[in-house]
């Protein structure tokens, strides 16, 4: 904790401002999203955004019985399996008969795309 803010009191006001901007605007989307922080969860910070963020790309929101809830970035022929996946998969209490009847596994997104499983 002291490096941190040892690391803080050395940036100067302008980058303090940015990194403050860029953590109020995370805790909104995690508000807007309803994504719960629970006590063991990580919450990581990338310097840079990914670079499939801008390739032929769209996001689409998971929340839910999945491993890792969250925003995802797919391409175009990626499907809702696909997103499962890269959310760490099914959490282990989750009844596959109902995403079966609830869901197409097989469906492409649609870029804004929202998917409470549940």
């Amino acid at each position: 904790m002291k490096k941190l803010f040892s690391y803080f009191k050395s940036l100067n006001k302008f980058k303090l401002l940015i990194i403050s901007f860029s953590l109020l605007l995370f805790l909104q989307t995690l508000i807007l999203a309803n994504i719960q922080i629970l006590d063991g969860n990580g919450i990581y910070f990338y310097k840079e955004i990914p670079e499939e963020a801008f390739i032929d790309s769209k996001s689409v929101l998971i929340k839910g019985l999945v491993l890792n809830p969250g925003l995802y970035y797919l391409n175009q022929t990626q499907t809702l399996s696909d997103l499962i996946t890269k959310a760490g998969g099914l959490a282990e209490n989750t009844d596959l008969n109902y995403i079966n009847s609830k869901y197409d596994l097989n469906q492409i997104p649609e870029a804004g795309a929202v998917y409470e499983i549940n």
